[in-house]
């Protein structure tokens, strides 16, 4: 269901290996049918920091200004919206937070003017799922840009996601770059 609470996309142990393996280290598991699996990892003690290409660290990004816009993100997770709201500080928008899908609808019900919004939505939430939600959202506000960002990340939940009236749909983790670059193009 997109609407229970399944914390995680299954990304842990991945960025786990990655992290160790960038330290030098290793990480293998035990598991017993039943009883359950222990991790163990070693770091190498000679480990080197990684110290990026000069060229790299000096080349800024430049941030787009939205000093007119409005963006509704519709994300449960305290820290993903902490991290959306520091992504787009450097905007000038000015960001609501709605913690589910319900408080996103209704927001959007006492809003009469949507033409400077543009809709965030997680698609797995409490109360209500991104999904319905923009369902309800389009009644009232029908041209009102919706992108949807998901763990849903399989081509499959893509298709079933855009089939369901969303404009786009980016997956997480969020690269900040990339998010501003498909804002623009309904900005």
């Amino acid at each position: 269901s997109k609407t229970k609470i399944y914390r995680g996309a299954g990304l842990g142990l991945t960025i786990c290996k990655n992290l160790v393996e960038l330290m030098g280290g290793k990480i293998w598991l035990e598991s017993t049918l039943g009883e359950g699996t222990t991790f163990y990892f070693t770091l190498s003690h000679e480990y080197q920091p990684i110290i990026p290409d000069k060229q790299k660290a000096k080349k800024e990004i430049k941030k787009p200004r939205w000093d007119n816009i409005k963006l509704l993100i519709a994300e449960d997770e305290p820290m993903n919206f902490q991290l959306l709201k520091k992504i787009f500080e450097p905007t000038n928008a000015q960001i609501i937070w709605a913690k589910n899908g319900k408080e996103a609808v209704d927001y959007m019900e006492k809003e009469t003017d949507s033409s400077n919004m543009l809709l965030l939505l997680d698609i797995k939430m409490p109360e209500m799922n991104g999904i319905d939600a923009l369902k309800i959202i389009r009644r009232k506000h029908k041209k009102i840009p919706a992108i949807a960002i998901t763990a849903y990340a399989h081509e499959t939940d893509k298709s079933e996601i855009l089939s369901n009236d969303f404009d786009d749909y980016i997956a997480k983790p969020l690269k900040a770059d990339y998010l501003l670059e498909v804002i623009k193009k309904y900005i």
